[in-house]
């Protein structure tokens, strides 16, 4: 399969508001910062599409099915637990293909952003007068990848998931912040039961929040509110390796190498009448990682061989971005970006001067440990 357009990304495609920005290496904590506003900074990703609540998805112009899309980076991953998945790469991956959420981020070609539309439940939450519980109804037919029925009990264990800062020190804290028993309970492997923060009816789940959280369908959004199956199966030491997939892509069993490489291929058990804003067509997907810059930028630049079908969401490099402009215009893809690049003010001041230096610190996206301002 030859893309109709080879694509080199020249910043990130954010699926994510506020996710970390992803790399192997990273140091950061996980934990976002302290605040009661979830989408922080512009508007990146904070436009919604309630109505938008039937698949399929709409068909993409052009698009053909078949074939194998080659993808690589020159980051790493981090981890594919969706309960710790919280990184660009990670995130996205998982999002985009794998596991569907509470609801879900889909590309609009008029704003050239991320809109949040419903994906697992029937709407984007219903929330209570104050924003202190919230109700999701799930879609009847939803399976994981064997064929299992997916419930609103898998949900709820990976909302018990999700306050496990232990087993997963690299997640997001939403749970713990803003959920009922955010302050105590430590998550289901430490002996101490579900986190009494929902109750569930049916197919309803119901979330009861420690303190106003208006911004639930955002973190709804995230790998870590997507269905989980309660023990075995979801060992924390094997799910990280193959996380089962709700999603129209699944890991190739024996395809996933950390940090290195990832095989994903079609999910039987995945019905585009359910998604409304995922598709299916490539056959399979070839992920390479923590490949050198050098190597990722003129492998794109050839435009032959492995360059016929291949693609990276790295930035290009500073000196090869005039090569690009001149040899590959039509493969560069603008896109928007939770991370930041910047130059840091050093302060210290010298014997003989006063004045404040500047430190190159400027990192390459997406591969700082840096959260969105």
């Amino acid at each position: 399969m030859r893309l109709k357009k080879p694509m080199i990304a020249v910043t990130a495609v954010g699926l994510l508001a506020a996710a970390a920005c992803g790399g192997s290496g990273d140091s950061g904590s996980g934990n976002p910062a302290n605040s009661d506003t979830f989408i922080q900074g512009g508007q990146a990703g904070a436009g919604t599409d309630p109505t938008r609540t039937e698949g399929p998805a709409p068909a993409i112009d052009g698009a053909q099915s078949g074939g194998t899309v080659k993808v690589i980076s020159v980051a790493g991953l981090n981890t594919m637990d969706p309960t710790e998945a919280y990184y660009v790469n990670t995130s996205s991956i998982l999002s985009g293909m794998v596991v569907r959420s509470l609801t879900q981020y889909v590309y609009d070609p008029k704003t050239n952003d991320m809109v949040l539309i419903p994906d697992l439940a029937t709407d984007l939450g219903t929330p209570n007068a104050n924003y202190t519980s919230w109700k999701f109804t799930l879609r009847d037919g939803i399976k994981y990848e064997n064929g299992q029925p997916v419930t609103a009990k898998d949900i709820g264990f990976a909302i018990d998931r999700s306050f496990d800062r232990s087993t997963f020190p690299e997640g997001a804290n939403y749970s713990n912040a803003y959920f009922k028993n955010g302050d105590s309970y430590e998550g289901p492997y430490k002996g101490s039961g579900t986190c009494g923060c929902y109750t569930i009816d049916g197919n309803t789940i119901t979330i009861k929040m420690a303190k106003p959280f208006p911004d639930m369908p955002y973190w709804g959004a995230f790998p870590a509110m997507s269905p989980i199956p309660p023990g075995k199966a979801s060992d924390p030491s094997k799910y990280k390796l193959h996380p089962w997939s709700t999603g129209p892509y699944m890991f190739k069993p024996g395809g996933y190498v950390p940090e290195k490489s990832l095989v994903l291929v079609k999910n039987p058990n995945w019905d585009p009448a359910t998604d409304p804003g995922r598709h299916q067509y490539v056959d399979e997907y070839d992920m390479e990682f923590d490949v050198p810059t050098a190597k990722v930028d003129q492998t794109l630049l050839a435009d032959n061989g492995d360059a016929q079908n291949t693609l990276t969401y790295d930035n290009i490099a500073v000196g090869d971005y005039v090569q690009f402009k001149t040899q590959a215009q039509d493969r560069l893809v603008i896109g928007s970006a939770p991370c930041t690049a910047y130059w840091a003010p050093d302060y210290p001041r010298s014997p003989t001067s006063r004045s404040a230096r500047l430190s190159p610190t400027r990192t390459r996206m997406p591969m700082s440990t840096r959260r969105p301002d």
